[in-house]
């Protein structure tokens, strides 16, 4: 009976070490994508992006903080080198090659955290993150 249970468990204990090393390495690709789309860039607190981008726009902070909290948490990554004019159609486009539903899944994570209602064309054509930030900032200073 024990001989016939190890032959059972190897091969289950060998596909597990299997996946558990192929997630590490899927892992570490995307942290060399994320990497190399912000490489040389200065890391910002939020606080410090909100400063630097949108206080003398007049934004309100929590809509900017918010908003990079919202993509953070979406897309699991850290966004601390981002910049206004990043964009999801150009150079942040990778994360929807990674995960195809990113893009409703950050719409989705929008609309709950500020609530808010927008279109999927208002959705689309907010490639940006200004454009996201400009997005959100008119739809809860109209409710």
């Amino acid at each position: 009976m024990t001989a016939h249970l190890t032959q059972l468990l190897i091969p289950v204990i060998l596909a597990l070490v299997f996946i558990y090393l192929m997630i590490k390495y899927e892992d570490k690709k995307e942290q060399k994508t994320t990497e190399k789309i912000f490489e040389g860039r200065e890391r910002l607190s939020k606080d410090e992006f909100y400063i630097r981008y949108y206080q003398q726009q007049g934004i309100p902070k929590e809509i900017v903080i918010g908003v990079i909290k919202t993509l953070e948490d979406t897309l699991g990554v850290d966004l601390s080198r981002l910049q206004p004019s990043d964009d999801f159609s150009g150079n942040l486009g990778y994360f929807f090659e990674v995960d195809d539903m990113a893009d409703v899944e950050i719409a989705m994570s929008l609309k709950n955290d500020f609530c808010i209602q927008f279109s999927d064309e208002e959705a689309s054509n907010a490639c940006m993150i200004d454009d996201i930030i400009q997005l959100v900032k008119s739809k809860t200073q109209a409710s």
